[in-house]
């Protein structure tokens, strides 16, 4: 066992009223004429909305850049498990804000915000395809791929249950590349139904989100994109949960873990970990589980 503690507002032009004594309004001496001038007044009293989506977004931009240096600075920071499950929370909403604001500007044809928060674009879309597309394959090989997963690993849930929890994991990790403007292309170019046809990839990591919800990923020998502290602290809304207990670490090739790649292994998720919370708040340890191609790494609260 690896253990360690660880607008201005435009001013309406007012109507003038009739002089006194005066009750008549002179007729145009052309109707036409009188039709069009009217016509064309109207038109140029008419705001046209767009033009205040410059200041608008503006405001926005410069609140959103400092909220983006403020994130920055925090994951430089140790913090408490309490505080920093709070900050989770607000990046997950922060990148809902940016994501619905990115849309709102392709719509009016305006510049995406992020171009001036060096962020890269909104991943809904990236995300969408993905879940379609894996959705499909799950449900033409009736759940039999994360059966079998399950039957390895004595996971208590269903094959449905992975499959939605492996979306949720996926969407969260993708914000979390996201918000540090790495590029999420490779990450979810790895995350096939069936983990033998994602040929770059290591190891299938599935984690224990509580309450019998599980998710997996696919990732490299580096576990590239998967940030621990950042999902540990993560709220699942749909579970009512935050963060996770027990992370399983598989090799996909089935060879045997030994102690220098376990002992890797537990360096590579403290190094997160630890990184963002104080090594007297976390215990984490890592040990080799009945299969012997599977490390389980455990973490939890003191």
């Amino acid at each position: 066992m690896i253990t360690k503690k660880k607008q201005s507002k435009v001013q309406p032009q007012k109507s003038r009223g009739s002089k006194p004594g005066n009750s008549k309004l002179a007729k145009p001496s052309n109707e036409s004429e009188g039709i069009s001038k009217v016509s064309n007044a109207r038109d140029e009293k008419k705001p046209n909305p767009l033009d205040k989506l410059d200041i608008f977004f503006a405001k926005h931009r410069d609140c959103m850049k400092i909220e983006v240096q403020l994130f920055s600075e925090l994951k430089e920071v140790k913090l408490p498990v309490k505080v920093r499950k709070m900050v989770a929370r607000s990046e997950e909403a922060f990148t809902a804000r940016l994501v619905a604001l990115n849309d709102f500007a392709d719509a009016a044809g305006m510049p995406p915000v992020y171009l001036s928060l060096g962020i890269v674009p909104s991943v809904a879309g990236v995300y969408d395809r993905w879940k379609t597309e894996y959705e499909a394959a799950a449900k033409a090989d009736k759940g039999g791929e994360a059966s079998r997963q399950i039957k390895r690993l004595h996971l208590e849930c269903t094959s449905a249950t992975l499959v939605a929890g492996t979306e949720f994991l996926v969407a969260a990790i993708l914000a979390y590349c996201n918000i540090d403007g790495r590029d999420c292309k490779p990450f979810i170019e790895q995350q096939s139904y069936r983990p033998a046809d994602s040929v770059a990839s290591f190891y299938c990591v599935t984690f224990d989100l509580f309450n019998g919800h599980f998710g997996r990923v696919l990732t490299d020998r580096s576990i590239s994109h998967v940030d621990f502290a950042d999902l540990f602290g993560h709220p699942w809304n749909e579970y009512k949960t935050a963060g996770f207990h027990h992370v399983y670490i598989s090799r996909l090739d089935r060879r045997p873990i030994d102690e220098v790649e376990l002992e890797t292994l537990y360096e590579r998720v403290t190094k997160d970990l630890y990184s963002d919370y104080a090594e007297d708040d976390l215990a984490v340890c890592v040990d080799l589980t009945e299969q012997a191609d599977t490390a389980k790494a455990t973490v939890a609260e003191h």
